[in-house]
């Protein structure tokens, strides 16, 4: 489930994050139980974590091509290629 965070928005701001959210529940096989959307004025915040890499970077491109983002502030983590960084130090 994709966790949407709603502080106080403007129209075009809750348009955005609407947009945002149907963007990325056109993809059924990303995993979205842990990734936090919230929208800035054109700006999209990702916070939270995913499964992978490849999932990390489908998440970004996908909201990068929606009309209306300016930026894409993509802090999403991956456990595991985090670990495996600590790991190899």
């Amino acid at each position: 489930m994709l966790v949407v965070s709603m502080p106080r928005l403007d129209d075009d701001e809750f348009a955005l994050l609407r947009r945002v959210h149907r963007e990325l529940d056109l993809d059924p096989a990303l995993d979205l139980s842990d990734v936090d959307v919230a929208v800035e004025g054109h700006d999209v915040i990702l916070t939270g974590s995913v499964p992978g890499t490849a999932t990390h970077r489908r998440i970004e491109r996908a909201v990068a091509r929606i009309d209306g983002v300016d930026i894409v502030d993509n802090q999403l983590i991956v456990p595991y290629a985090r670990s495996v960084a600590a790991i190899a130090r």
